[in-house]
């Protein structure tokens, strides 16, 4: 991490030419020519800053307090300069809707993956399970939560709700990961019942709808263990897989494989 650190600190110079030429914040109508070495270079560059930004976001908010953090606090924590900050985010809604965006693409891409190795449904249930927990409720050394979820309680909601509304681009950009991952889940129960291994009675969509509600209900409980707990990561990883196991089981008249 330190290697990585140093490279990208070691390109500033560069960075501060993009800040100078892009006139602050980047959108994404900001264009790149591929073909350019020198363009790349600082499109790549200025993606790991944001990379770095939003890893140093999720520590601020597990070490202060999700309501607290503010921007500067995060600049602190990732090595860069107050103003800085803001060529990359330009408050703090838009940086929890690119860190709830970042989750979601790790969760389809990761899901991506299961589908393609051909695993059953029961197995790819467990690998999404454990993707999920991984994602959402990362550990750190010691056992402590440093996850997305990890420092949030249903009283923080709202400010989540304020940056989707906030960003609806942002916001969009979210559902459409979500539609993927809903897209690949279909996909692989489809299937299992073409292969005769599940046999349930209900349309695809259906099952997957039923699957993302089961969880949901579950992120729901952990948010109040978050809160209640003080961040015991191991409850966190008891509690997300015994409730797959009670998904499995709610499916397992219809699964013809030892559940």
């Amino acid at each position: 991490m330190q290697f990585f650190n140093d490279s990208v600190q070691s390109a500033v110079i560069d960075d501060e030419i993009i800040d100078a030429e892009s006139g602050g914040y980047k959108t994404e109508e900001d264009s790149v020519d591929p073909i350019d070495p020198k363009s790349a270079r600082r499109e790549a560059v200025w993606g790991m800053k944001r990379e770095l930004i939003m890893d140093a976001a999720i520590k601020v908010m597990a070490r202060e307090g999700f309501m607290s953090v503010r921007l500067e606090e995060v600049a602190e924590e990732a090595g860069f300069s107050k103003a800085a900050i803001y060529h990359y985010f330009p408050d703090k809604e838009a940086l929890i809707m690119n860190i709830v965006i970042r989750e979601h693409r790790t969760v389809y891409e990761r899901l991506a993956e299961v589908s393609e190795r051909g695993l059953s449904l029961v197995d790819s249930i467990r690998e999404l399970t454990a993707t999920l927990h991984k994602t959402l409720f990362g550990t750190v050394s010691g056992g402590g939560a440093l996850g997305p979820m990890s420092m949030l309680s249903p009283s923080m909601l709202s400010t989540i709700v304020v940056s989707m509304t906030k960003h609806e681009d942002l916001f969009n950009e979210t559902i459409g990961w979500r539609k993927k991952m809903n897209d690949i889940l279909i996909k692989i129960i489809a299937r299992a019942k073409a292969d005769g291994s599940f046999t349930i009675p209900i349309d695809d969509r259906s099952v997957c709808l039923y699957i993302n509600a089961f969880y949901q209900a579950v992120m729901m409980e952990q948010m109040h263990a978050c809160h209640a707990d003080n961040n015991d990561a191991n409850s966190y990883s008891e509690a997300i897989h015994t409730a797959t196991d009670k998904l499995l089981l709610l499916f397992s008249p219809w699964i013809k494989e030892k559940v």
